[in-house]
């Protein structure tokens, strides 16, 4: 009987093994080329932040010393993005990509505003050290956005004027599952991480989050639709999406907090004849 279950289970492995071999020889060479560099892997393990970091060092180390990178980005990518931000922010001090990659978007950033900081951050330390090379004055760190989960999870991040969020949300692991697998719960199944990750992505921005249309996938419009982001069209054909930050109300409520618990000690203190 046991053997029985064990040659099915064997079998269907083969099955699947098989059809995916079959699926991927029927695709295209660019989604074969992206199989064969793994790029589906972190779409489906499950890790912790340490863990995705390694998968994609070495996802990226495969392909570091092609143009582009692994996703083959030219040094125009997110145009759309960064016309954006130099048109509805032209004076900020700061900025934050959280998805950085080889730091094409923050190269054309700090060129245009050198006196302005600009910050960045991947999952990747080989993207990491590819993106501080590309734009040398900026400060970038190693930093899987999915650790926003965490209740500290966004503190060792800056806070920025600005903070752009491109092609990285097509991964989020909602409700604690790898990606695929969390896609294909039901949407409200989603919602309770999706509304944590947001409140705290949003903590992040004094004025505003800008996100790439993440090539319109369905998901993830999806779930900025939600959130209630909006949809502008600074491109004729891309468009970014945007919500207002919230770091400067945050700043205020504790500043309140922090006042009205400083009251309440200085009335607790004093004595019933100072009435």
């Amino acid at each position: 009987m046991r053997r029985d279950a064990s040659t099915r289970r064997i079998c269907c492995l083969v099955v699947i093994l098989a059809t995916t071999l079959i699926a991927l020889l029927r695709t295209s060479p660019e989604m074969r080329r992206r199989a064969a560099s793994g790029l589906w892997l972190p779409y489906v393990l499950p890790a912790n932040s340490r863990m995705r970091e390694r998968l994609w060092d070495q996802i990226h180390k495969t392909a570091n010393d092609s143009e582009g990178g692994v996703w083959h980005y030219k040094p125009t990518v997110h145009m759309e993005v960064t016309n954006y931000v130099l048109r509805a922010h032209r004076n900020y001090s700061s900025i934050l990509d959280v998805a950085v990659n080889q730091g094409y978007m923050l190269a054309r950033l700090a060129r245009v505003r050198p006196r302005a900081r600009h910050y960045g951050s991947d999952v990747s330390g080989v993207m990491v050290a590819a993106a501080q090379k590309r734009c040398p004055k900026c400060k970038i760190m190693q930093y899987d956005l999915a650790r926003l989960f965490d209740e500290r999870g966004a503190d060792v991040l800056p806070v920025a004027d600005v903070v752009i969020v491109s092609d990285v949300l097509n991964f989020m692991p909602w409700a604690g599952l790898p990606a695929y697998f969390s896609h294909a719960l039901p949407a409200r199944a989603r919602r309770a991480s999706q509304r944590t990750f947001w409140r705290r992505l949003l903590e992040l921005a004094r004025d505003e989050v800008v996100f790439s249309d993440h090539q319109n996938n369905p998901l993830v419009v999806d779930f900025l639709t939600a959130m209630n982001a909006t949809r502008r069209w600074p491109h004729p054909h891309t468009p970014v999406w945007t919500a207002k930050g919230t770091a400067r109300r945050r700043r205020r409520q504790r500043r309140r907090l922090r006042a009205s618990r400083e009251a309440v000690v200085f009335v607790a203190g004093r004595s019933i004849d100072d009435w």
